[in-house]
């Protein structure tokens, strides 16, 4: 048998009438979907069925998408409506957050178009009318009106973790996590490319509760993030990523495991750009002019701040209102929550000074329009801390690495290291000598700039 999961990108007009266009009745679909629940994360169950004789090719024998038959979405067999009053006010708050006509009860909140910022805004609307705040990892795992009022109803909300958000928790290899800049609901596509057997745990960027004071230290952050990887793991060997500055927080959350006596089999950092203090200590010019002429820096960044589009001189706006937020402990909006969060972790990055790391580090660094001069003099300041390093490029574009199609190609090569890693593990679990003398197995960075 063969299947083929469509992306919103490849649905097109709906398919015709009647049973003979391929579409499977309700009875099967519901008979599949629920052969599919006990096997696959939520996210991944497809939301609609199409029965093929075979699988349309192309003249090279590659998958034809133009020619497949659409689904019917949201058709009338499977939309249910709200049956009680809690799951009206749901739908409301569904069919506000989502900017559509209606949604029903079984619906899948990331099917419809919810991402990171949709996610913060659904959060806060169903506390404000609930009085009951769930976490994100709650509602990546109860993603439909029905399993969010059956969580109201019984107080049994699956809140285990605050920035932990479990991608395919239920695979039956050594768990994954990547540390994300945003919300980690954003790396679910990746989850689906690596498979459902690879169990994979994403970190979100820290709670951005306006009463709680932010953490802005490196440091603090991975401290925070280990607090539940560990609570899930105990014990290693730790396979540890990052993207962004989160692959800086991923590189401190090894050395701090490492210190714990703690294995770290790989560590995989996504575009990840150096902190300032090695692009000082690498190029010692670069802190002198600055030390030698703050008044002229400083008019130069004005000046530069002038000539930004009008785009970019409303996001550094906007990051300044939330310094005063922050500061002051008051309230702000959640559509510009992802400015407020790289603000705060690009700050923790300036002030962080790295230690050298014993293991081997592998970096993937985005092509498609990144500045190539700069990449290199990133490369060499890495080197500073990193003996035994690596470098990779993979053809896509930062902001896009982690999205159709581009995630195929970070999938395959983390797909790749994660092998590695493990056969690297296997055979130190055959040599006890090794183990007993505290040698480490390699560690794999894999690096994504900002």
């Amino acid at each position: 048998a063969e299947a083929v999961p469509l992306d919103s990108a490849a649905r097109g007009e709906k398919g015709g009438e009647g049973r003979d266009d391929g579409k499977i009745d309700s009875a099967d679909s519901a008979e599949l979907r629920d052969f599919l629940q006990h096997r696959l994360p939520d996210y991944m169950l497809p939301s609609a069925f199409v029965m093929l004789d075979a699988l349309p090719l192309t003249a090279n024998g590659k998958l034809d998408r133009k020619a497949l038959p659409a689904p019917e979405y949201q058709s009338q067999e499977s939309f249910v409506a709200p049956r009680t009053p809690l799951e009206d006010k749901l739908a409301g708050i569904f069919t506000e957050v989502l900017k559509i006509d209606r949604v029903g009860i079984h619906d899948n909140f990331f099917e419809l178009g919810g991402h990171s910022l949709l996610v913060m805004r659904l959060i806060a609307e169903i506390e404000s009318a609930l009085g009951q705040r769930f976490s994100v990892a709650t509602v990546f795992q109860s993603p439909t009106i029905a399993r969010i009022g059956a969580l109201v109803q019984t107080g049994e909300a699956t809140d285990q973790w605050e920035m932990l958000v479990p991608i395919n928790p239920g695979g039956d290899t050594p768990p994954l996590f990547t540390a994300f800049v945003g919300l980690a609901t954003e790396l679910r596509v990746l989850g689906r490319e690596l498979g459902a057997a690879q169990r994979f745990y994403g970190i979100s960027a820290q709670c951005c509760d306006p009463k709680r004071a932010p953490l802005t230290t490196i440091e603090e952050l991975a401290a925070c993030y280990l607090n539940e990887v560990r609570a899930l793991q105990p014990h290693g060997p730790y396979y540890l990523s990052g993207e962004c500055v989160g692959g800086v927080v991923a590189l401190e959350m090894a050395q701090q495991l490492r210190a714990c006596g703690q294995r770290v089999a790989m560590l995989v950092l996504l575009d990840a750009p150096p902190p300032p203090a090695l692009m000082n200590a690498r190029w010692p010019e670069r802190k002198r002019d600055a030390r030698k002429q703050p008044e002229r820096a400083l008019s130069r960044k004005l000046l530069d701040l002038l000539k930004r589009p009008i785009g970019s001189a409303m996001r550094v706006a906007k990051r300044m209102v939330f310094r005063m937020c922050v500061r002051f402990r008051l309230s702000y909006s959640h559509e510009a929550w992802d400015d407020y969060v790289l603000d705060i972790q690009n700050r923790a990055r300036t002030k962080y000074i790295p230690r050298a790391y014993a293991g081997k580090v592998s970096f993937i660094w985005a092509t498609i329009g990144a500045n190539l001069e700069r990449d290199a003099r990133y490369e060499q300041a890495w080197r500073m801390v990193v003996a035994d390093s690596e470098h990779h490029r993979l053809a896509v574009k930062h902001g896009t690495m982690f999205r159709e199609p581009e995630v195929k190609l970070l999938a395959g090569q983390m797909k790749i290291y994660l092998a590695e890693a493990r056969a690297a593990q296997a055979w130190l679990a055959g040599s006890p000598a090794r183990t007993s003398q505290g040698q480490q197995p390699e560690a794999r960075v894999v690096a994504r700039m900002s």
